[in-house]
C-alpha cells in the first residue's frame, strides 16, 4: 500500500473510532488529524468534501466491518435463530466491556444527530440498517421461519438490539443485551416450533333409516 493510501486509511479508521465514541458533532477535524497522525493538508486532499465525506467513508468502513464480523461468527454454525441472536448479543456485550462502554453502534449515534440535516449520512445509515435487516431475515428463513414472518421479525430484532445497546451504555451493564437476547429467543422460538399435525375428526356414519315391514 502506497504512503498516501496508508494515510487515507488511517484517517478513515481514526474517524470511525471517534464517531463510535463521541458522535458526529463532538468529533472535530483537528482531533481526527491528531488521532490519525496525518499531515494537516492531507484531509482535503483525500476528502475534498470535508468532514461529511470523511465521516461517510468512516461509517461505511466500520459498518461493513461489523456486518462481516457478525456473518463470520455465524458462518460455521447451523442456522438457529435463538442461538444466533444470543451469540450476537455476546459479541456486542464483549465489545462494550472491552471499550469501557464507550463503543456503541456508530450508525445509530450519527443517525440521531444528522438524519435531518446531512442527507449523505442519513442515506448511508438507511442503507446499512436495511442491509442488516436483510442479513437477519435471511438467517431467520434459513432457521425455519417463513419469509412473511422473517421480515417483521428482522426489524424487531435489529431495533431491539440497538435499544439494548443504548441501555447497556447508559447503565454500564450488559444485562439489557442478555435480557433482550432471551426475550427475542422466546419470541422467535414460537413460530419455528414444529406443530403437531391435527388429526381430522372421525367421520360419522349416516344414521340408518328404519325400513317399513
Amino acid at each position: 500500500m502506497i504512503k498516501g493510501e496508508q494515510t487515507k486509511q488511517r484517517m478513515i479508521g481514526a474517524t470511525a473510532e471517534l464517531l463510535r465514541k463521541k458522535g458526529y458533532f463532538a468529533t472535530g477535524l483537528n482531533e481526527i488529524i491528531a488521532h490519525s497522525k496525518a499531515p494537516k493538508g492531507s484531509l482535503y486532499f483525500h476528502f475534498p468534501g470535508g468532514k461529511d465525506e470523511l465521516a461517510t467513508a468512516a461509517l461505511r468502513h466500520i459498518g461493513d466491518a461489523w456486518r462481516d464480523h457478525v456473518i463470520g461468527a455465524l458462518a460455521n454454525e447451523p442456522p438457529n435463530p435463538a442461538r444466533d441472536i444470543a451469540l450476537v448479543c455476546d459479541l456486542l456485550a464483549a465489545e462494550l466491556v472491552r471499550s469501557g462502554f464507550a463503543n456503541g453502534c456508530p450508525l445509530a449515534t450519527v443517525t440521531l444527530e444528522t438524519a435531518a440535516d446531512h442527507e449523505p449520512l442519513r442515506a448511508l445509515s438507511a442503507e446499512h440498517f436495511h442491509g442488516l435487516e436483510q442479513v437477519i431475515a435471511a438467517r431467520l428463513i434459513a432457521g425455519g421461519l417463513a419469509a412473511a414472518q422473517a421480515d417483521p421479525l428482522a426489524t424487531l430484532v435489529l431495533s431491539s438490539l440497538e435499544g439494548a445497546l443504548i441501555l447497556s451504555r447508559a447503565y454500564h451493564d450488559t444485562a439489557p443485551l442478555h435480557r433482550v437476547a432471551a426475550a427475542l429467543g422466546q419470541a422467535i422460538a414460537a413460530p419455528v416450533a414444529p406443530r403437531r399435525a391435527r388429526r381430522p375428526p372421525p367421520r360419522r356414519r349416516p344414521a340408518r333409516r328404519a325400513t317399513a315391514r
